[in-house]
Parts: structure tokens; C-alpha cells; sequence
């Protein structure tokens, strides 16, 4: 698993490399809001395990 992971980035990390700096500007904006639509929906879960904790 661990290793298919590495080899995944390490791809990523050679197409981005190859990319004009618009489509890296791109690519960095995406990820980006990936992780931020990722920590609203766990925060939006820990946020209900919480008020269900403290209610």
C-alpha cells in the first residue's frame, strides 16, 4: 500500500513537473480544495460528535 503510494507521487510529482506554470497554479488550486472540502466535512462530523457529546 505503502509503496503504491510512493509510486503514485512520485508519477504526480514528474507530471507536475512537465507542467506550464498556469496548470501548476491549477493543479496547487485543486488539491487545495480538495483538503478544505475534506477538513469542512470532518469538521462538520466532529462537530456533531461533539454536540452529541456535550448535549
Amino acid at each position: 500500500m505503502d509503496y503504491q503510494f510512493a509510486r503514485t507521487v512520485r508519477y504526480l510529482g514528474r507530471y507536475y513537473q512537465r507542467l506550464p506554470r498556469e496548470g501548476r497554479m491549477l493543479v496547487i488550486g485543486m488539491v487545495l480544495m480538495l483538503l478544505f472540502m475534506q477538513a469542512e466535512y470532518m469538521g462538520e462530523k466532529l462537530g456533531k460528535a461533539l454536540y452529541y457529546l456535550t448535549h
